[in-house]
């Protein structure tokens, strides 16, 4: 990238060390780390609709866009929801391997998270009970989540509901 900047010429940006632009390359690169598998669930889903409601539509005159509208999403609407439910869970946890390998003192102040957190208070400064306590509370609001997006997936959809 900063080949491009400087061919373009522009001066070099130390991405990773500046804050901000820190939390941008957690997001881009959590978003790319994820794309792969839903991709893979949401074209097999896909895949597993009838393809008889499709040329059913045909016959009813509709184009290609509005079967794109009105069949596919209400046909994979149960995989949404459980694919929502599952990444409920996760809004609060973050990857703790991505950040600690990325973090730098320059970025602390910005890229400092839950678990990083975490490791600092039980491991480096030996607190082990507070670290316990704050990892604790980070899995009890990650259950309320996903109970709370469990309880919404219910009410849209009475069969995508997990438990």
């Amino acid at each position: 990238m900063n080949m491009v900047l400087s061919m373009l010429g522009w001066e070099p940006v130390f991405f990773v060390a500046d804050e901000k632009w820190f939390r941008s390359i957690l997001v881009a690169s959590e978003i790319w780390k994820h794309a792969g598998f839903n991709t893979i669930i949401y074209l097999a889903t896909i895949a597993g609709i009838n393809p008889e409601m499709y040329e059913a539509a045909r016959v009813d005159g509709i184009s290609r866009l509005q079967a794109m509208r009105y069949i596919t999403p209400p046909s994979i609407a149960p995989v949404i929801i459980i694919m929502l439910i599952l990444s409920t869970g996760s809004i609060i946890n973050d990857d703790f391997e991505q950040v600690f390998n990325l973090l730098n003192v320059k970025v602390m102040d910005v890229g400092d998270v839950l678990s990083t957190y975490t490791y600092s208070e039980g491991l480096v400064r030996m607190n082990y009970s507070y670290a316990a306590a704050v990892g604790l509370f980070k899995n009890v609001v990650a259950l309320v989540l996903v109970l709370a997006a469990n309880t919404l997936a219910r009410r849209v959809n009475k069969d995508s509901a997990i438990f």
